[in-house]
């Protein structure tokens, strides 16, 4: 099954890792990195993810009619929903199946954002059962969401 990466330049806090249903906020695999990485450099483009990146994870179905930047814009909004204040960037959006890269865009702010501050109550599969309610209200919302 194919899924959207919404990967963060800084690490998400550990508790806001979790899963729910095919939607997870996790540490991003060996596996899947280099297979990003591979993505861009066959396009003549050098990209070094760290091994500490996180991944917001949405199956691709449920991402219908919303193209990768789309996808990285949703997920900036979703995250900051969460967020007591700051802003988490999503620097790359990868479409993995099998952990094989199809499709990546890489993301670039000129300003420096002030990181987030998430709630400490917010743990577990909290933030990943939020994602799946969002991406729900998305596809059942007849005109989408409009951010």
């Amino acid at each position: 099954m194919a899924n959207c990466y919404g990967l963060t330049a800084e690490p998400l806090p550990k508790p806001l890792h979790g899963a729910d249903a095919d939607y997870s906020i996790r540490t991003l695999s060996d596996r899947e990195r280099i297979s990003i990485e591979d993505y861009f450099l066959k396009k003549d483009i050098k990209v070094s993810l760290k091994a500490e990146t996180t991944a917001v994870i949405v199956p691709l179905a449920h991402v219908t009619g919303a193209d990768l930047e789309d996808f990285a814009i949703l997920v900036e909004f979703a995250l900051g929903i969460l967020s007591v204040s700051g802003f988490q960037p999503i620097m790359t959006a990868a479409t993995l199946s099998d952990a094989n890269c199809s499709e990546a865009l890489r993301r670039s702010y000129q300003e420096a954002a002030e990181l987030p501050t998430f709630p400490k109550r917010l743990v577990k599969a909290a933030a990943s059962t939020w994602m799946r309610h969002f991406f729900a209200a998305r596809r059942k919302t007849t005109d989408k969401l409009h951010i």
